[in-house]
């Protein structure tokens, strides 16, 4: 059997991974997602939309969306303007804008999107869009955030102890939230994260959020009006998380200390920590070394806002007083 046929329609349809939604890099996301992107949340708001149905309808529905958008393989991306809507297909960028306006604070009239919700005529898009329109507006809580990031043995820790000594001031470790849920016994996610955690599997990026958020609220309510976040982000993932679920603006103080220096004081905890791993000189270099190598990418996007990179390796009340002298210079800038 010759199968090139075939082999030509999916090789082309691939490029709709690659096409980009020309919507959203007019307003200025030069980021947003593709096309394909795009049909994947048609496609689970069809689902949504179609359930009680019987299944060949179902499949009908699920076809007509992906009819929709497979032209655009060859056409390249089509726009409201070229005139072939569906009625999802007008809720849809609207959710999209939404996290667009968490994650992308300058692009430019993400509002607009908020309109499609009143050409809806089913009762469940309308309740649906009408909920996203309502959280759009929801006021957030005024705080100010702060990433304390550097490698392992830098003070991170020591540095969020001082600063959590000021009545304003929370600071928040995302890995002891974690362990703290874990040993919660009344909580409901408590057997999965020990689970993760045995299995050497990251914690979904969406539950660490609503915990962290969690805490974030109460430290609000308690009137907080600073959070610092010990070690976080991790990855350029764990950075839009946290945009999109909990604030788009952000400073960042990255502790920079030389690998040798770093594995210098993990020997140094060691002697006095369970952490006996660590008194391997070959174990001390690969940490030290391993979070210069990965984090490049991640510190390279962060300098994209409010950033300020301070000596860690000086004596801890030195890098304190930077810290203070940082913030302020930060608060003046912005």
């Amino acid at each position: 059997m010759n199968n090139n046929g075939e082999l030509d329609f999916f090789i082309q349809c691939l490029g709709l991974k690659e096409q980009p939604r020309n919507g959203w890099r007019r307003r200025g996301i030069s980021d947003g997602e593709s096309v394909a992107d795009h049909t994947l949340m048609m496609l689970l708001m069809m689902l949504w939309k179609t359930e009680g149905l019987p299944a060949e309808d179902r499949l009908k529905a699920l076809e007509m969306v992906i009819a929709h958008d497979l032209p655009e393989a060859i056409m390249g991306d089509y726009t409201p303007a070229d005139k072939v809507p569906i009625d999802l297909d007008k809720l849809e960028p609207c959710l999209q804008a939404l996290r667009y306006q968490k994650t992308h604070p300058d692009a430019q009239r993400l509002e607009d999107f908020q309109a499609h919700t009143e050409y809806l005529k089913d009762p469940a898009l309308v309740a649906l869009g009408r909920t996203a329109v309502e959280q759009w507006n929801l006021p957030r809580p005024r705080l100010e955030f702060i990433f304390l990031i550097g490698g392992p043995g830098v003070g991170k820790g020591t540095q969020c102890q001082l600063l959590s000594q000021q009545n304003t001031t929370a600071c928040f470790s995302l890995g002891e939230l974690l362990r703290e849920e874990k040993d919660d016994a009344e909580s409901q996610f408590k057997d999965f994260i020990e689970r993760s955690f045995k299995e050497g599997v990251a914690v979904p990026g969406s539950l660490a959020m609503r915990i962290l958020r969690g805490r974030i609220a109460g430290a609000a309510d308690s009137g907080k009006s600073i959070v610092v976040l010990d070690g976080f982000p991790r990855s350029l993932k764990q950075l839009r998380e946290f945009m999109a679920e909990i604030s788009p603006k952000f400073c960042t103080l990255y502790l920079r200390c030389a690998p040798d220096v770093l594995s210098q004081r993990l020997e140094t905890r060691a002697q006095s920590s369970s952490r006996t791993d660590d008194l391997d000189a070959r174990v001390r270099s690969s940490r030290a070394n391993r979070f210069e190598a990965e984090s490049q990418a991640l510190i390279t996007e962060l300098k994209k806002y409010p950033f300020r990179e301070i000596d860690g390796s000086r004596p801890q009340n030195d890098v304190a007083n930077d810290i203070q002298s940082c913030l302020q210079s930060m608060r003046a800038d912005t």
